[in-house]
């Protein structure tokens, strides 16, 4: 009975790691303003918050990347690291990463919270790259 239990536990961790029945491709991409204007902030964080419905059971992952102050990004990450997005819409979320108040106000508060961000990408392919154009607060 133990041994069927540590198997059965074993086989579900392995399974938590792979993306299961999602399949996940690399992009890479850039966040600015709507104008194409840099958002002056020294870091932020991007979240994808994948709108593909569940399989077998399971729903997708979000995906984090680390974004510098040129607003560029590459090896967005959703299971293992650099294992890009998985395909299908997203809805996208912004967090500014300064110890200050100052920048979380460069970053339209509704961009913060997925119930209400306007950024939307649709991830199709592997290599893609993605425009994160958000609206200036």
């Amino acid at each position: 009975m133990k041994f069927s239990i540590v198997v059965l536990l074993c086989l579900t961790l392995v399974g938590c790691g792979s993306g299961g029945p999602f399949k996940s491709v690399p992009v890479s991409g850039v966040v600015t303003y709507e104008d194409g204007s840099p958002i002056p902030v020294g870091g932020m964080k991007v979240f994808f918050h994948s709108q593909t419905p569940p399989k077998e059971g399971m729903h997708p992952r979000p995906a984090m990347v680390g974004v510098g102050p040129d607003g560029k990004f590459e090896n967005v990450t959703t299971y293992k690291y650099a294992d890009g997005l998985v395909v299908g819409p997203h809805k996208v979320t912004l967090v500014a990463q300064e110890a200050n108040g100052k920048a979380s106000k460069l970053i339209a508060k509704e961009c913060a919270d997925v119930r209400t961000t306007p950024l939307i990408v649709e991830v199709t392919h592997a290599g893609q790259v993605l425009e994160i154009k958000a609206p200036k607060p």
